[in-house]
Order: structure tokens, then C-alpha cells, then sequence
């Protein structure tokens, strides 16, 4: 994101009415809505299920809470409370992420990113209770990777969520900026030395720490991190597998330019700080040798917004005409938009016109597309019948 000190003052101005028709055609004869589910959520960044059959959403707070929708209402006790382990004063700190263990229901684990009280990125292992499923044990904790953070306190990233292969990846931002200083002044996303400014795939099915997995594609190179996935991006704030094909997006922020969205590929680089978007960065013209442009991107302006959030591929049974198609949406711009993918290329459509500040997506077990807001509300994404 740009910052969250910046979402706070946004959040204060934002109007948010339940009333405004948040709808917009998406085909002849179908239109889409956002459907209210539920509300009174601090600074919420996250939403996922747990697929364990239980139909649980579970939702983190900025603040270092993750809270459960049980399919009727909220659960006033926490199912986390890290609160006391993470720094949320300013900018893009705090509770960013929550992943469930593909194998959940047997062994209890999940996963979350936050940042610490010295400010460095966190990703730990939890444990659900022994005696509650409602309730994670919080002595449970095991860090698997410390992103050591510069002193920008930006650009973390944060995502997380677990491959079609099975492998956990992450997504970590180049450490951020200070204005003046240029975007990404320690160079770290072109870097293999660095973790920082990478998509990472790390193995967590061993009993302490991670492994590497073997096909990673800088495994043996000299000087480079063995868990980098793809490289090159400025802050993955937000990314997703499409259960169907097995490809990753990624809404990677831009800096003063453009948005953009990426599909990953093994050992990809995805341009910054050489490029930014499909455009060089510094100078009118730049080595793209090697590099990987985005399958979309939108420059900056009021009506489009300056702070992209990926979303997800729908998958979903109740709105046919969206499925197979990339939505997202930019936390300023409150515009959401489509990708659909045609022999020529991906083509952009809009989709609806919101008011609302979204920080992030989410799915339930049914793959149904769910839009969260910073200003602590959860809607779903639902066909108009006429």
C-alpha cells in the first residue's frame, strides 16, 4: 500500500454509504452487487478460510487480531491476539496476512505475517487449541523467516498463501523509500542477494524450520537466496493463485507512474526499479533485457486511483459471467475492475463504482469473492436477479 497513515486519514473523510448501488452490468442479461455480511472490523487486511469444511472466514486486523465469521455472526473472542508482538503506530505495519495449512484439519497450523516490535517482517507458524477450534494457542509460535527491514518502515509486502504444489510463497516489498530518495534506493528487488522486493516459495511441511524446495530456480547460484520465487517487484501487496490454471497474480504498488498486474512465472523479473509498469523508471530508455511486463497496468490519476489491491480470479458458482475473470480493484480510486484473457491479450473492463476503501479480497470454501474494507465492513460479491 502507499501508507497506512495515509488509510487512516482516508478513513476519516470516507463516506460509506449503505444505501449507494454498488452495482454494474457485466453482461447482457446479468448484473453483480455487493452484498453486506458483516461489519465492525479494525482496520482489517485480510480475509480467508481455514477449508476445513467448517465454512469459517477469518479475518486480520491491522492491530494484530484475527477475528471469525462463523457464517451468522462475529465471534467476540479472538481466534489470535498478537497484539503485544507487532508495531502498528504508522505506515504499512501490523497484522498483514493469515494462511491455513493445506493439511488444517490434522495438524492445527496456520500461518501469519506481521511486523515485529523492531519493525522487521515476520512470518510465524501457529497451532490451533487443542480444546477449541475457534481459538489458536498462542504459546504456539514458531518464526519461520525474519525479513530484516530497513529503516523506511515501508514496503512490506506480506502476502501469503499456499501453491497448488503445496509450497507456502510470500511476498516481501524492496524495504520502501524516504521522500526524496528515489524508489528502491538500496536496489534491493533486482538483487538476488536480498529477499527483499521478491516473491518467495519455501517448504513448511518439515516439523521446525523451512526448507528450500529443490526446483526453486536459484538453488546452487552463487551469492543468491535459494527461497526467491521471482524478483523485481516494488511492494506485492496483495496476490493470488487461480485454482483452476495454477497462475499467480500479483497487484504490484507502483511508485509515482502506474499500477500493475503480473502473473508470475518461475525465475521471472518483473522490471523495478529498471521499469515501472511497461515504462522505464529513471530515463527514456533502459536495458529490458530479460525483463517481464505486466499483463496490465493504469497510470495514475483521480479517477483511476494510485494504490492498486490484487484480487482473485473468480471461481465462484453464483455469478457465471465473472468466472474466469481477474478482478482487483486500487484502495483510492474505489473503481473495481476486471481482466479477461483473449487470444490477443488480456482486456480490462469495469466493473463496479464503490465509495468504499478496499484493502483487501477473499475467498470462502466455495471460491465464492469477497471485498473487505479498512473501514472495517465485509462484503460479497453476488448476481442482481432481475
Amino acid at each position: 500500500m502507499r501508507y497506512f497513515g495515509s488509510f487512516k486519514a482516508l478513513s476519516i473523510f470516507a463516506v460509506v454509504l449503505s444505501s449507494l448501488p454498488l452495482f454494474a452490468s457485466i453482461g447482457a442479461a446479468q448484473t453483480v452487487t455487493l452484498t453486506k455480511v458483516f461489519s465492525h472490523l479494525k482496520e482489517p487486511t485480510c480475509l480467508t478460510n481455514a477449508g476445513d469444511g467448517s465454512n469459517r472466514l477469518f479475518v486480520a486486523e491491522r492491530r494484530g487480531v484475527v477475528r471469525i465469521f462463523d457464517g451468522t455472526k462475529l465471534l467476540s473472542r479472538p481466534f489470535l491476539n498478537i497484539r503485544e508482538k507487532t508495531v502498528t503506530n504508522s505506515n504499512e505495519r501490523g497484522l498483514l496476512a493469515i494462511a491455513f495449512d493445506p493439511q488444517f484439519s490434522t495438524n492445527g497450523y496456520f500461518y501469519v505475517s506481521y511486523t515485529n516490535l523492531d519493525h522487521d517482517g515476520i512470518f510465524s507458524r501457529f497451532k490451533v487449541s487443542r480444546n477449541n477450534p475457534n481459538v489458536a494457542d498462542p504459546h504456539s509460535e514458531h518464526v519461520l523467516l525474519r525479513n530484516e527491514h530497513s529503516k523506511r518502515l515501508n514496503h512490506y509486502g506480506g502476502d501469503m498463501h499456499f501453491g497448488s504444489d503445496g509450497y507456502l510463497y510470500l511476498s516481501i516489498g524492496d524495504g520502501g523509500y524516504t521522500w526524496p530518495e528515489p524508489g528502491d534506493p538500496e536496489h534491493h528487488a533486482q538483487s538476488l542477494r536480498s529477499i527483499q522486493g521478491k516473491i518467495l516459495r519455501i517448504d513448511v511441511s518439515g516439523a521446525r524450520h523451512y526448507r528450500v524446495p529443490a526446483d526453486n530456480p536459484f538453488v546452487g547460484r552463487a551469492g543468491a537466496r535459494a527461497a526467491i520465487w521471482a524478483y523485481g517487484f516494488r511492494n506485492p501487496w496483495k496476490f493470488s493463485f487461480d485454482p483452476e490454471s495454477g497462475r499467480l497474480f500479483v497487484g504490484d504498488v507502483g511508485h509515482y507512474l502506474a499500477e500493475e498486474v503480473d502473473i508470475v512465472e518461475k525465475g521471472g523479473d518483473y522490471g523495478w526499479s529498471i521499469k515501472e509498469g511497461v515504462n522505464c523508471y529513471n530515463a527514456d530508455s533502459c536495458n529490458e533485457e530479460g525483463l517481464t511486463d505486466p499483463i496490465h497496468q493504469y497510470v495514475h490519476s483521480a479517477a483511476n486511483g494510485n494504490a492498486i489491491i490484487g484480487g482473485y480470479v473468480y471461481r465462484g458458482a453464483s455469478i457465471p459471467e465473472l468466472v474466469g475473470k481477474y478482478v482487483y480493484t486500487d484502495f483510492v480510486g474505489g473503481k473495481v475492475w476486471t481482466l479477461t484473457e483473449h487470444d490477443d491479450g488480456w482486456h480490462n473492463a469495469h466493473l463496479l463504482t464503490t465509495d468504499l476503501l478496499v484493502s483487501s479480497f477473499g475467498e470462502d470454501e466455495a471460491h465464492e469473492l469477497y471485498l473487505v474494507t479498512y473501514t472495517g465492513t465485509v462484503y460479497r460479491f453476488d448476481p442482481v436477479t432481475p
